[in-house]
């Protein structure tokens, strides 16, 4: 499994200087054959018939269920292991619970976040969206990054905070070093203590954001060039506003 984490906090604090100063195999058990029953006769004796008892044949065990590979995931339980969980900062004080249908994330430390990602699949061409909730008790301006087509390589991301702004970046691991493709503001983000459905899309060289179902910006990058990776979240403080307290309603992976 990829055990990279994505450096959030690089590239947020890039963002916050540049941006506005200027994504079984089944066997069935072999069944052994009951064997043959036959008849012993004897010349002047009565006839008298002996059957062997056959033997018991083995139940098939049943093949595992795949993991889904496109699919929308309602918070009424926990995620469970096909997602990876990182936490960055004191997991003590940046923690996420499932609580009335909700995944909800708390962060109360500086430069703090929870990242989580799909591992099942490495996607080529896929949207990722998903419904968040600034609860009334966070700050008015929060981070949410999208993750898409995250390898050992690097990933593509879309970073929006609900004050308006947003950036799509490629960042290259080898480098260490990351590439603003745009950098903006959108009157579709709610702002404030409001609800916002995200969404990142990777489709060949194009990489798209849509914010509450509308297309705000699609970029191509040709330099780095990731093929296919993971999808993910991550959710932090910004500009050390805290806390940060987030509800997430649901989560989609589909088809673009």
């Amino acid at each position: 499994m990829n055990t990279k984490r994505s450096p959030i906090l690089f590239l947020i604090t890039i963002f916050t200087i540049v941006s506005l100063a200027c994504a079984g195999l089944s066997t069935s058990p072999a069944t052994t054959t009951p064997e043959p029953t036959f008849t012993a006769t004897a010349t002047s004796q009565p006839t008298a018939t002996e059957t062997t008892t056959p033997q018991p044949t083995r139940t098939p065990i049943p093949s595992p269920t795949p993991f889904p590979t496109f699919f929308r995931e309602e918070m009424d339980q926990r995620l469970d292991a096909r997602w990876d969980f990182f936490t960055h900062g004191d997991s003590g004080k940046n923690i996420y619970s499932f609580i009335n249908g909700e995944m909800i994330i708390n962060i109360a430390e500086p430069k703090g976040g929870i990242e989580f990602k799909y591992t099942p699949y490495y996607y080529s061409d896929v949207r990722l969206d998903a419904l968040f909730d600034n609860k009334p008790e966070s700050r008015n301006t929060i981070n949410v990054t999208l993750l898409c087509r995250f390898s050992d390589d690097g990933f593509y991301q879309a970073i929006i905070t609900n004050d308006g702004r947003y950036g799509l970046y490629a960042y290259d691991f080898n480098t260490q070093k990351e590439d603003s493709l745009f950098e903006g503001t959108s009157l579709a983000i709610n702002q404030g203590k409001a609800k916002n459905e995200y969404g990142l899309q990777c489709k060949g060289n194009t990489i798209s954001l849509f914010i509450n179902g509308e297309e705000v910006k699609t970029v191509e990058e040709n330099k780095l060039n990731l093929q296919e990776g993971f999808v993910g979240i991550y959710v932090g403080e910004f500009l050390n506003l805290l806390p940060v307290i987030v509800g997430i309603d649901w989560i989609e992976i589909r088809q673009p």
